[in-house]
């Protein structure tokens, strides 16, 4: 898994993961997590390149809610079940 790193204002760094890292991590496709990005759900940072890159603490908060979520039995970052969050996102209700 390559990590890129970039400067944030208080000079330390923040990992930065490839869309294909993260969307392994939640075992979802690329094109899901390209969707949960344009819902609000996680947020992206664009490079010079045009490239898009996720920061390590925004898998992690996204990862911590769907757990929180899922061990509490309730709904999800958008109102679903965190099982049912990729039937919601590909119209697949």
């Amino acid at each position: 898994m390559l990590i890129t790193k970039v400067l944030v204002m208080s000079e330390d760094y923040e990992e930065l993961l490839k869309p294909r890292d993260v969307a392994k991590i939640f075992n979802i496709t690329v094109k899901t997590l390209w969707e949960w990005q344009r819902k609000g759900i996680i947020k992206a940072v664009k490079l010079p390149t045009g490239k898009l890159r996720y920061p390590k603490s925004e898998v992690k908060r996204v990862w911590k809610s769907l757990k929180v979520a899922e061990s509490r039995g309730s709904k999800g970052l958008i109102g679903v079940p965190p099982k049912a969050l990729n039937k919601k996102l590909r119209g697949k209700d």
